[in-house]
């Protein structure tokens, strides 16, 4: 019978908290501390790191090139994670233009697939001049991609806590009416 009761509280407890769980980054819930997401994070991306008071900044790969992966903390509380990397192809060259504009075409084409192929087609997509921005939205997180198309191909991933920015713009709504 203890058994029985045992086991029935675990299941419940185990649904609940599923029920309940955040979405965010990898295996680090949004609104994690800043010591728990540094423990998760060092597993990914090892002990090459720089922290200050609301930011750890690891260096990695990103689709196989340099990247820097930064993760942003407001009132010890992550709310942002920021993937920034550059393709190894420079397009400064009229001999070998061609051939790098077409590599760094198919390695982002490539990425927005696998983007796509985990979240789902973008809600937004965007071309500003030669530059390109596309916005997924997942459960509670939006994730945002940007691409600068300049000599050397930028890119710019931004995985963010839709609640918490929904939270503190009301806020700053709720302020304003109060000063008027």
């Amino acid at each position: 019978m203890k058994t029985t009761i045992s086991l029935i509280l675990t299941t419940l407890f185990l649904l609940y908290s599923g029920l309940f769980a955040q979405d965010g980054y990898r295996d680090i819930p949004w609104g994690s501390s800043k010591n728990a997401t540094r423990k998760i994070a060092r597993e990914y991306f090892g002990d090459n790191y720089y922290e200050t008071e609301s930011k750890l900044i690891f260096t990695d790969t990103f689709q196989g090139n340099d990247a820097i992966y930064s993760f942003f903390f407001s009132k010890d509380s992550l709310h942002t994670v920021g993937i920034k990397s550059e393709l190894p192809y420079l397009l400064t060259d009229e001999k070998t233009f061609s051939d790098m504009f077409d590599k760094s075409e198919k390695e982002v084409d490539k990425l927005i697939r696998r983007i796509s192929g985990k979240y789902g087609q973008p809600i937004l997509q965007e071309k500003v001049k030669t530059d390109l921005f596309l916005r997924w939205e997942v459960d509670d997180t939006e994730i945002e991609l940007f691409v600068e198309r300049s000599y050397k191909y930028k890119m710019i991933m931004t995985y963010r806590w839709i609640s918490y920015f929904e939270t503190k713009q009301e806020k700053r709504q709720q302020q304003y009416l109060n000063e008027l």
